[in-house]
């Protein structure tokens, strides 16, 4: 075994290995001079370097006992390839990310444009690294496209983990990302967010118990003991801080354990002390548990900034500085832009580095600068760049669509996510007194305006008028609400797509289950009331059809409520394309016109009408069997038998053994399309390829 020594004796057996005065063997101790410690049965092979950071290339079998394992001056830390043994403590070896010649371009009216232009820089495991630079300067999209989060455009350049490129089968494992909006199930308390985002991210052949014990072990680290038990409310809810909010929505990330940690502007919308508080909380997570955090940040305070370890100025999309706080005070004096007394460093960075449009001269002037400071950068850090790739691995990188594998099977990840959305279904208190009031208002309503009908003439035709009311009723009531509620949970799935949780199939489909909740509820209620104040016919049969047929079309458009809300880009758009359908399925319900009379052309479009198929149904259900008392009423046109109402409405097209079918063979089809659609709209998209890295070139200011 070679074993190379600095300042040292070189040995010649790994049982005899020369110090300066001291010597390491097999069962001896080494005395420090401030404290001692042991180092018992060590088998190294391959290479050893000793000098005030030892590494070790490969161990198979360490042991340490004591507190420290030190050699005066020289043995300090020893670090493998998985873990770090660092003054008597193992510790994850942690990932250091670096890049170099990044650039990502987009094509914006027909013409290429670099959003970032040839970064270069590293930031190492334990360090708790900032991206600085005024609005605009690509502080988002370099976090965006270091954590392979960028679907589209054309990325270049060269992105390493540890000196290797991004796996995409391991990425999502080693690497969280905590986005802006923190958006979360208002409902839940906080350790039920962590432990159900534990039981979707961590293996399945995990024990309950040890979830349960990492979650509590995050909630004491992230100090959410006090509101642990609390829920996560929102804007109309109270419920937990929004610093506190912040750290749920890291802990929800911390559950895999990741080596690399990316937050986009995690103290946005913070006040100072909250956003200190937050920022203190991750570099603490940095430090003890050495991973790599990367944070977008927007002028923070001079106390915050001091908590960073390294900051990356960004200009124009440019590089224009990288180093500590300190570092770059001195840089900036260097290049004759030296911090004035008593101002905050992070104010005077972004000043420099800003263009100004208050006039052309300071736009051209401002842009100089800019140039200046990135020309300078780029060559006093160039030779060091180039050394932290000479030695990278070349093996091409591939993109991820969605991870290899995920935790659980599609049938536990439905029944987690389905727990989870009914359970936040269920606390909605203001969302069921809302139904409940409603439900309770438009049967007062419809008994009072049909109440206990004569089956005479004038009865005849309340009823046509009451049952196509009731089939508008129903399939508004429950679709304009569940477009509108969506929104918001869609955005939680597509956050937790992006982190590979589970299928977005099941997550469309544990919404769409729990979203049925209220609504079916709601018309149930309705429908056992409303039968008989309104004095429909008093069977049993036909009672239990007509709850049937309005609890399945409620279902029905529940589920078409899901799908457009799922596919429209915001719940503004959504409602349109809500209004637009029901209106549209109003229209050919079979009572506003008179379809047999409407052209071929357009007819076809009553088989779309979920409420064609309602009212049909419950028509047939009513008038089958149904005798009107003609002699009561002469100025009326009267049909004696409920089968000739049917027949002079063209309610018979569809019959009544098939009605129910064909309207849950719509709603079933609308799911599949939403869900399809949903599917392509929020799949996760991993960029972790690139093209060969380009020649960076630097362009000169002119007028």
């Amino acid at each position: 075994m070679e074993v190379e020594m600095h300042d040292a004796t070189e040995a010649r057996a790994p049982d005899d290995v020369a110090l300066g005065d001291d010597s390491i063997q097999r069962h001896i101790e080494v005395q420090d001079l401030l404290e001692k410690a042991v180092m018992e049965d060590v088998a190294l092979n391959d290479n050893v370097v000793v000098e005030p950071e030892v590494e070790v290339a490969a161990m198979e079998d360490v042991a340490l006992v004591g507190d420290v394992v030190q050699q005066p001056g020289a043995l300090e830390t020893v670090v493998t390839d998985d873990v770090v043994l660092e003054s008597g403590v193992q510790q994850p070896a942690g990932i250091r990310l670096s890049w170099s010649g990044l650039r990502y371009t987009i094509i914006d009216g027909g013409d290429p444009r670099d959003l970032l232009d040839g970064l270069q820089g590293e930031v190492n495991p334990g360090e708790i690294c900032a991206i600085l630079g005024s609005s605009g300067a690509g502080k988002t999209t370099m976090l965006n496209v270091l954590a392979g989060r960028i679907a589209s455009g054309d990325v270049s350049g060269k992105v390493l983990a540890n000196g290797k490129p991004r796996d995409p089968q391991r990425w999502r494992r080693i690497a969280s990302f905590v986005e802006q909006d923190d958006v979360l199930f208002q409902n839940l308390t906080v350790r039920e967010t962590l432990l159900y985002a534990a039981q979707l991210r961590l293996p399945s052949t995990m024990a309950q118990s040890e979830k349960e014990a990492r979650v509590d072990a995050i909630i004491e680290g992230l100090g959410l003991s006090a509101c642990a038990k609390t829920y996560i409310g929102s804007a109309d809810k109270r419920g937990i801080s929004g610093g506190e909010r912040k750290r749920v929505c890291i802990g929800c990330e911390l559950v895999t354990d990741p080596d690399l940690l990316f937050l986009d502007e995690p103290t946005s919308g913070l006040d100072a002390f909250t956003a200190s508080s937050v920022v203190e909380t991750l570099r603490a997570l940095a430090k003890a548990q050495r991973k790599t955090i990367l944070t977008t940040i927007h002028q923070p305070r001079t106390e915050i900034l001091y908590m960073f370890d390294r900051v990356i100025l960004l200009a124009l999309g440019r590089c224009v500085f990288s180093g500590s706080i300190q570092e770059g005070v001195e840089y900036f004096a260097a290049q004759g832009f030296p911090c004035p007394p008593l101002t905050n460093p992070s104010d005077h960075f972004i000043d420099t580095i800003t263009v100004d449009f208050r006039s052309p001269e300071r736009r051209i002037s401002s842009l100089e600068r800019i140039c200046t400071l990135h020309d300078a950068w780029v060559a006093a850090t160039a030779h060091d760049v180039a050394k932290v790739f000479e030695t990278a691995d070349d093996e091409p990188e591939a993109d991820a669509l969605q991870p290899a594998s995920y935790c659980n099977s599609f049938a536990k990840e439905l029944g987690i996510l389905t727990r989870r959305a009914m359970l936040n279904v269920s606390r909605d208190l203001a969302s069921i007194k809302a139904i409940v009031l409603k439900t309770c208002i438009f049967i007062v309503l419809f008994g009072a305006l049909y109440f206990r009908m004569p089956n005479d003439a004038a009865g005849g035709i309340n009823r046509i008028g009451l049952l196509f009311l009731v089939a508008v009723h129903t399939t508004m009531t429950t679709m304009i609400p569940i477009i509108s509620s969506f929104p918001p949970i869609k955005t939680i799935i597509k956050r937790e797509l992006a982190s590979g949780a589970y299928r977005s199939w099941s997550g469309f489909l544990a919404q769409t289950i729990a979203s049925l909740v209220l609504p079916i509820s709601s018309t149930f209620l309705f429908a056992l009331t409303v039968y008989w104040i309104v004095g429909l016919q008093a069977t049993l049969a036909k009672y239990a059809t007509f709850v049937l047929f309005l609890c399945v079309h409620s279902a029905v458009a529940c589920m078409i409520g899901v799908s457009i809300s799922g596919v429209a880009p915001n719940a503004f758009v959504g409602q349109i394309a809500g209004s637009i359908f029901v209106l549209i399925s109003l229209i050919f319900g079979g009572q506003v016109v008179d379809l047999p009379s409407v052209t071929p052309y357009v007819r076809w479009i009553k088989w779309l009408s979920t409420v064609h198929y309602a009212y049909v149904g419950i028509s047939q259900n009513e008038f089958n069997g149904l005798k009107i008392d003609c002699q009561r009423s002469s100025k009326q046109l009267c049909l004696p038998e409920g089968e000739m109402v049917i027949e002079e409405f063209s309610l018979n097209d569809v019959s009544l053994y098939w009605n129910l079918p064909a309207n849950i063979a719509l709603g079933t089809g609308a799911l599949l399309i939403g869900a399809i659609a949903f599917h392509y709209k929020t799949r996760p998209v991993m960029k972790l390829s690139s093209t060969p890295e380009p020649e960076i070139v630097l362009e000169s200011v002119s007028e």
